[in-house]
């Protein structure tokens, strides 16, 4: 198979931007073919130089060839990639795995933490086929909320419940328990 056509090939590809989520959670946007054929719930692994190869889910797949993936800080790898800016390069192969599988209807997401992340291309998917969607998402302060600003360009506010573990937003408690 070409360069280009083997998922388990490893492509070299610059960072092209990098957003800070939270105090603990970057997201690293880069461009890669492959990957921006992926499917919500898919993952690449990434290779960042000289530390390690770490499984990533996306969490943005588009436009073009864009790609992202959300990153909290927990180990030398996810440290050494917070530590990275544009400009620099890593390797992904992938992506691998089965994605989620986006139904009309009624939809509930609960996700919590970074692992709302991973949801947001499952739920761009589910807004297009035109999917009535609610979200329940929860974080354990008001400081360590991701990705609700870009949920909100989606959905109603009505449509959004989310819970804290301090109570600093929202309702106290945990998600998985409403």
């Amino acid at each position: 198979m070409g360069f280009h056509t083997d998922v388990n090939s490893m492509r070299i590809t610059e960072i092209k931007s990098v957003i800070t989520e939270s105090s603990e959670v970057k997201t690293f946007y880069f461009k890669d073919e492959l990957s921006s054929r992926g499917e919500a719930g898919q993952f690449v692994m990434v290779w960042i130089p000289g530390v390690d190869e770490v499984p990533m889910s996306l969490s943005s797949i588009g436009p073009g060839d864009s790609v992202s993936i959300t990153v909290k800080r927990v180990g030398e790898a996810t440290d050494a990639l917070h530590n990275m800016r544009s400009g620099d390069f890593i390797g992904v192969r992938g992506p691998y795995g089965v994605g989620f599988k986006p139904c009309r209807g009624k939809v509930i997401l609960v996700a919590g933490g970074v692992g709302v992340a991973p949801f947001y291309p499952l739920l761009i998917r589910l807004n297009e086929i035109g999917s009535e969607v609610t979200v329940i998402l929860g974080f354990k302060s008001r400081s360590e909320m991701i990705f609700l600003d870009r949920i909100r360009e989606i959905l109603a506010e009505e449509k959004i419940i989310v819970t804290t573990d301090d109570g600093s937003y929202g309702r106290m408690g945990l998600a998985r328990t409403l």
